[in-house]
């Protein structure tokens, strides 16, 4: 049996009632009735003083208050298990989240580099069409030149006839 179940037991075998001292007495009120619980005598080893303070604690310390906090003590227990489960489950949740978010991170990067490969090869065939394009131009400019010259060649030779 714990240190707790045997107060509990102790405090509930006990007088009923509030408790009071007064001198050298604990008195206990049942039912609307004072009634006397125990008279103490003065210990050899303390004072007077001190021993009117222990009676005092000891009265206040009735049944009804020791059964009162040990039943705040289970209460709270009880509500630190519910709190250590929920912050357990915040944690499930947090790792879960955690690992989701590096899914997706491996995900983006996958996809920034496929769209980077693809704009890279994008960029080389613009690169590609652009030196095409010059290059018909280049060629269009000479057929354009040598249209010229032949029309020229034509209107001298169809002049000198």
């Amino acid at each position: 049996m714990s240190d707790y179940a045997k107060l509990k037991a102790f405090a509930g075998a006990a007088s009923r009632g509030e408790w009071s001292t007064s001198h050298d007495t604990i008195f206990a009120i049942q039912e609307g009735q004072t009634k006397r619980l125990m008279e103490t005598e003065e210990g050899s080893d303390i004072a007077w003083i001190e021993h009117r303070l222990n009676l005092r604690f000891i009265a206040a310390a009735d049944p009804a208050v020791v059964l009162g906090l040990i039943a705040e003590r289970s209460v709270a227990l009880w509500q630190l298990d519910i709190q250590r489960d929920i912050a357990a489950r915040r944690h499930e949740q947090i790792d879960q989240l955690k690992a989701e978010i590096e899914r997706q991170a491996a995900q983006f990067k996958e996809w920034q580099a496929g769209h980077h490969a693809n704009y890279v090869s994008m960029a080389d065939e613009r690169d590609a069409l652009k030196a095409e394009c010059e290059g018909l131009r280049r060629k269009v400019r000479i057929q354009q030149r040598l249209n010229e010259s032949a029309e020229s060649i034509r209107k001298d030779a169809g002049g000198q006839s």
